[in-house]
């Protein structure tokens, strides 16, 4: 959240001296506001009101690794993960992921590919020996220095919940797919960890963020060409009479 605050503090500095654009925090988003089968706008509440706001939506609100609810995303597509701890923070619930599904969006490997377990090293050693493969890396292996008297220090080494490789399908626009059609859905955009099938099955160490930075982007330019257009007019997204009453 360190990162995330410090954006949003530039982004603060950047509004006040610009009227197109509002930073509002403190805020939970519920609900997407659809049009047929396009996304026209959201619901969000702040200071105990709720909220309308239209035009395109990117969901950008991380994964799913604090999801730990008995109906949660979590318990939903790998309940065997329940038991481990998370690096993440309390409020990585998968929200963005969600509403897309609300939505009725496609998720993409939620389950984030499990993979075998390998209880012994012969899983690595027998196939080496049989093709003539294998390769000894260390000849002399040093013993690490013996502490003789006490204190004696015992840390727990365990498995834990860290990113997840699953989301919304997107293509390579940042246009969330639906589950029906296959096809993009109008106004609907994501990136970051709520986007899935970026990495595959698992990511290299590091790119992360590097996610979150090319997919924002990405999202963010797609977002402006379906608001402005090929000409580059702004269009106004198409909301039905019913959803025009704004709570201000």
């Amino acid at each position: 959240m360190t990162i995330t605050y410090a954006l949003i503090q530039m982004l603060e500095k950047v509004a006040e001296k610009t009227n197109r654009a509002r930073i509002i925090t403190k805020a939970e988003v519920f609900k997407l506001l659809q049009n047929g089968p396009a996304v026209v706008g959201c619901e969000y509440k702040k200071a105990g009101k709720v909220v309308k706001e239209f035009g395109p939506m990117i969901l950008a609100s991380g994964g799913f690794g604090a999801d730990f609810g008995a109906d949660s995303l979590l318990a939903t597509y790998r309940p065997d993960l329940l038991h481990l701890p998370t690096t993440n923070g309390e409020h990585c619930t998968g929200d963005a992921i969600k509403m897309g599904e609300a939505a009725k969006k496609q998720e993409k490997d939620p389950d984030g590919g499990p993979f075998p377990a390998y209880p012994s090293g012969k899983t690595w050693d027998e196939p080496s020996g049989k093709t003539g493969s294998g390769k000894k890396f260390f000849h002399n292996i040093i013993d690490g220095s013996k502490v003789p008297t006490e204190p004696f220090y015992v840390a727990i080494i365990t498995p834990v919940i860290h990113y997840c490789m699953g989301g919304l399908e997107c293509t390579v626009d940042a246009e969330c797919i639906d589950k029906k059609t296959g096809k993009p859905v109008p106004g609907l955009y994501v990136a970051g960890e709520a986007a899935g099938g970026i990495h595959g099955n698992n990511r290299l160490g590091g790119n992360s963020l590097l996610d979150c930075v090319v997919f924002g982007r990405v999202a963010g330019k797609a977002a402006c060409k379906f608001t402005f257009g090929a000409g580059e007019k702004f269009q106004p997204c198409p909301v039905p009479k019913e959803l025009k009453e704004l709570s201000k």
